[in-house]
């Protein structure tokens, strides 16, 4: 569940990718950075994904730049 990652809910997947790919919130900035490039998943996740930005991992908090900076873009070509 795509929520649960991006809210740092990451104990089952760790389960399923191992600990080395879960630790200092690598597996939720992925799943905020693969939500971003994804218009209709951004915007059902956007305030998930903007709480992320408050997160002690720097992996996390740069994915929610990253977000952002994604958003900006495709706002900009309406």
């Amino acid at each position: 569940n795509l929520k649960r990652l991006i809210i740092g809910d990451a104990a089952q997947a760790r389960g399923l990718v191992g600990r080395n790919f879960t630790v200092n919130g690598k597996l939720t900035a992925e799943a905020i950075a693969f939500a971003a490039n994804d218009a209709e998943l951004f915007l059902s996740l956007r305030d998930e994904i903007f709480a992320a930005a408050d997160s002690p991992f720097a992996a996390v908090r740069d994915a929610v730049r990253y977000a952002a900076a994604v958003e900006k873009k495709r706002s900009s070509h309406f």
